[in-house]
């Protein structure tokens, strides 16, 4: 949803976006590494939060980022993972044959709250610094965004829903809601409230919107974005 939402964009905001992507995802690999070497996280807590770094680097449109920046922070975070399995002898690969062992415990849960609690100061202030550079709206609705993400460390599933991405179990529940809007859609042309031309993009609309909510991991992001777009 987010794509799609920010392929309605102009190309100079969806290049800043992903500048802006970019910047998060160097944020977030330098508190990670920082954390470990202070004694902060546990090797199980590192490993999530590293796999949490590569849906990040997956989000990013490498067409509109900048290559040499968006390259240079995924190989430092494979370089420095790769490292970290050097130093530990391989726990993350042991870990894979024994879940018991992979399971997160208390400590670790509460440990990358406060990590993304940490980093998130530290990209609000970043992303505040940048807003006589980028589009104001845009610095702000990321702001926003973000905080709105931590509000869901105090529900318990925050592990799952924003570094995991754990996908939505209210999947039946999206499905109607998208036959509600075709059928409405339907009534409406039925009526001839709007033209058939119309009716055929609203239908198209839905029907893209039904195809990457399917995709999407169950996140506030998307839904976020749409608000971005009210607001413009």
């Amino acid at each position: 949803i987010e794509n799609l939402i920010l392929s309605q964009e102009n190309q100079d905001d969806q290049e800043d976006w992903a500048a802006l992507k970019l910047l998060i995802l160097s944020i977030e690999s330098d508190g990670l590494e920082q954390a470990y070497e202070e004694g902060n996280i546990s090797n199980r807590a590192y490993r999530v939060y590293q796999r949490y770094l590569k849906n990040i680097e997956q989000g990013i449109n490498r067409k509109l980022a900048s290559r040499l920046t968006y390259y240079f922070l995924v190989s430092l975070r494979i370089l420095r993972f790769l490292l970290h399995e050097v130093f530990t002898l391989g726990k993350t690969f042991r870990s894979w044959k024994d879940k018991e062992q992979s399971r997160l415990r208390a400590l670790d849960y509460d440990q990358i709250a406060e990590l993304y609690l940490a980093n998130t100061e530290m990209i609000i202030e970043s992303l505040e610094n940048l807003k006589g550079v980028y589009r104001r709206s845009l610095i702000s609705f990321m702001q926003e965004s973000r905080l709105r993400e931590t509000a869901i460390i105090s529900s318990g599933a925050f592990v799952e829903r924003v570094i995991n991405r754990v996908k939505p179990n209210n999947i039946d529940e999206m499905l109607r809601g998208y036959y509600l809007e075709r059928k409405l859609i339907f009534e409406y042309e039925e009526k001839r409230l709007i033209t058939t031309k119309y009716a055929k993009k609203l239908r198209q609309n839905v029907n893209n919107l039904e195809n990457y909510s399917l995709k999407e991991a169950a996140n506030t992001l998307p839904y976020d974005m749409v608000e971005l777009v009210r607001r413009n």
